[in-house]
């Protein structure tokens, strides 16, 4: 064989083994989910401080909390990502999700679904079919077109969480299945509603829940159980009354952090429900010892009840990029300061009644409105979802 042949198997074969390489190497990156990876050791971190902070009862400092987020540059990107998604990459909360504060994002969906309104069962138990003529009862404001969902149940195997009814055939949607006691698979959903609807339920009582875009997993708290039944976020990094949160705990990427867990004592207007629990056997919801807390007080129309002192897990947010939607509380020292910038959660909520709330979404050429300065780099920043920076 003459050495211009062999030069060129060499060659050949070396090409071989780096494609060869690269492939295997792409494969395992895939595999291995880095971003997911990056999120379970945050939710696993929040845990640990949690736990300990309940058991010992003394503040936990936690450097560079973070959820990761694909890379967008334009605004476009990102708008195209909830149509596909619904939510972020990932979330981080206690027991369900805040209603209102997704408004950061969900505004992207404006069109694309019905105002919705989030409303509760009450009694020992309740049927499908129960759900659905206390469904037809609620009505929004002037008659307008609505979707309403049932929000204090816990998410269960097998149906559709929006109607609460099991499949009528192999085409209806159901929203996922617990694959054990700690992971809840989602399945693919075909509509906006769908997709942004799963983090509203349950993940169990006194659980921690990382929603990903397969799945929501379960983290029980078990030092806190007895101790707190309800986490509070706030903003401890105070520039001015405008970036004032205090909220439902709640992270969403993208997100870096730095925050302080500790028990203390919590003030606002408290809101509680039972919570349901779907048997398949029955065909019915019952209601189980567990209740949800939830604070009400940043709800635009909030009802004038007196604020109640309580036990809880605060996460204090020292320094961030991202993590919430900025929204401060309207309270009398920031309306006296003249405060005119954004209150989204506020303004695109509303409270109807005990624990209904409806919520509305905003047109994008409004928002772009509001944030021209970012609009005129567009490309040159890194835009993600409206109120949350």
């Amino acid at each position: 064989m003459s050495q211009t042949m062999e030069l060129v198997m060499d060659v050949g074969i070396g090409l071989l083994f780096v494609v060869t390489g690269i492939a295997l190497l792409v494969s395992i990156i895939f595999a291995v989910k880095p971003y997911d990876q990056i999120t379970f050791a945050t939710a696993e971190t929040l845990r640990s401080a949690l736990n300990e902070a309940c058991f010992y009862g003394k503040p936990i400092e936690l450097q560079n909390v973070a959820l990761p987020e694909t890379g967008m540059t334009f605004l476009h990107q990102a708008m195209l990502s909830i149509i596909q998604k619904g939510d972020p990459s990932y979330l981080i909360y206690y027991e369900q999700f805040p209603v209102g504060e997704a408004i950061s994002w969900e505004t992207y969906l404006n069109g694309k679904m019905n105002d919705r309104i989030f409303t509760q069962m009450s009694g020992q138990s309740f049927t499908t079919e129960q759900a659905a003529a206390f469904r037809s009862t609620i009505t929004a404001p002037g008659g307008a077109a609505v979707d309403v969902i049932i929000n204090n149940v816990k998410l269960a195997t097998g149906l559709n969480m929006l109607t609460l009814e099991p499949p009528k055939d192999k085409k209806s949607p159901v929203t996922g299945e617990w694959k054990n006691d700690e992971y809840y698979l989602l399945n693919y959903q075909p509509d906006a509603l769908g997709k942004t609807s799963a983090k509203y339920m349950s993940c169990g009582d006194g659980n921690l829940c990382v929603k990903t875009k397969s799945g929501i997993y379960a983290y029980p708290l078990k030092e806190c159980k007895g101790v707190i039944d309800y986490i509070q976020l706030i903003n401890n990094n105070l520039k001015s009354l405008a970036d004032s949160k205090h909220s439902d705990f709640y992270l969403n990427s993208p997100c870096k952090a730095d925050v302080t867990v500790n028990v203390e004592d919590c003030h606002c207007k408290l809101a509680t429900y039972s919570v349901y629990e779907y048997d398949d056997k029955s065909k019915t919801f019952t209601s189980t010892v567990d209740k949800h807390n939830s604070c009400i007080d940043g709800i635009g129309n909030a009802p004038g009840i007196p604020e109640k002192s309580f036990k809880c897990a605060v996460v204090k947010i020292n320094k961030r990029d991202g993590c919430y939607t900025t929204s401060p509380l309207l309270t009398a020292p920031l309306k006296l300061s003249g405060y005119t910038g954004p209150h989204p959660v506020d303004v695109y909520s509303t409270w109807l009644s005990e624990n209904t709330v409806l919520l509305t979404t905003k047109d994008i050429v409004s928002i772009a409105n509001e944030f021209k300065t970012k609009l005129l780099n567009i490309v040159a920043n890194v835009w993600y979802w409206p109120w949350s920076s």
